[in-house]
């Protein structure tokens, strides 16, 4: 709820560079909150990247990211913020980024925000390419392009998350242990259960809570 929210102080977490869900990094709650101020103007970059990672050959997409260096010092290390179900306008600098004196990168997820690979969004792309595994490889070719190219003084990279970032965050560092030195993983489900009814349940009981109807109408749309 909001009033929690403001007790916890928002600006605050968007200054720590902290990650947040995509409805509360843009538009008008993050307005309310001076989030938006914590992501900087800046253009995108890309990166020519597999579609397949996995495939012997196959086409390539660019995937689309951001940098921000105005932490980035000597010794420091990368820090790289794992893609959310949703848009990447920015890439935030906070304390987290000057504690590290890291050079912060930022990608966005295939498949969401405008990043279509190959402009087809039909649901054979999506079963076939929208997966954890392929958005892990996409980061682990920005990473090594990073590294080589753009902050070869970065001694070492961390990547960052919360919820299924979170859980990328994680997998990330356990999947590429030689690529990824640490996982800063925020209430990341780590644990992927198929049909998690439990889910549901929750955001109904917590829709309840103001008013049982929020609940009943929520309950008809996703009859």
């Amino acid at each position: 709820p909001l009033p929690l929210l403001h007790a916890i102080s928002l600006s605050r977490i968007g200054a720590l560079g902290v990650h947040l869900p995509e409805h509360l990094r843009h538009g008008s709650i993050a307005a309310s909150f001076e989030l938006s101020a914590s992501l900087p103007t800046s253009k995108p970059l890309y990166l020519d990247v597999p579609l397949d990672h996995f495939a012997v050959k196959g086409p390539s997409w660019r995937l689309k990211y951001y940098v921000n260096a105005t932490q980035f010092t000597a010794g420091g290390v990368l820090l790289v913020t794992m893609p959310s179900e949703g848009a990447t306008r920015g890439c935030p600098s906070g304390e987290l980024a000057q504690a590290l004196r890291a050079a912060s990168v930022c990608s966005q997820h295939r498949y969401f925000g405008d990043s279509v690979p190959l402009g087809d969004s039909s649901t054979r792309a999506f079963t076939k390419y929208l997966s954890v595994e392929q958005n892990l490889a996409d980061v682990a070719a920005l990473i090594r392009h990073a590294r080589s190219q753009l902050f070869p003084a970065a001694t070492a990279v961390v990547v960052q998350g919360g919820s299924y970032a979170g859980a990328s965050s994680a997998w990330m560092r356990r999947t590429y242990p030689k690529l990824v030195d640490a996982a800063i993983a925020q209430s990341p489900p780590v644990t992927a259960v198929y049909d998690f009814a439990r889910y549901d349940v929750s955001n109904l009981v917590a829709l309840s809570s103001p008013d049982s109807r929020c609940a009943q109408a929520q309950a008809r749309v996703g009859a």
